[in-house]
């Protein structure tokens, strides 16, 4: 059986800026949370999406490599009408 587990903030809500030091940083510990908790339970991440932050992106590739990441389409086609 297949699972898919789209980033949609939903660990976030854990924690508050002044604990990471920033919102940005915020969006990157929500993201690794969200793994942790998810291989706690015993589920692997094979396809992650979210928006453009780079952070999580590199932090992927990093530390998740059996991880497919995509960019969400929206937050993508706003990057791209703002150019």
């Amino acid at each position: 059986m297949v699972h898919t587990c789209v980033w949609s903030y939903l660990f976030e809500f854990f924690q508050q800026a002044n604990q990471t030091g920033s919102s940005n940083a915020m969006e990157l510990e929500g993201a690794k949370r969200c793994f942790l908790f998810l291989q706690s339970v015993g589920l692997s991440v094979a396809t992650f999406v979210s928006d453009l932050h780079r952070g999580i992106a590199k932090w992927i590739r990093k530390f998740q490599p059996k991880t497919t990441h995509f960019f969400d389409i929206g937050h993508f086609a706003r990057s791209v009408n703002k150019k």
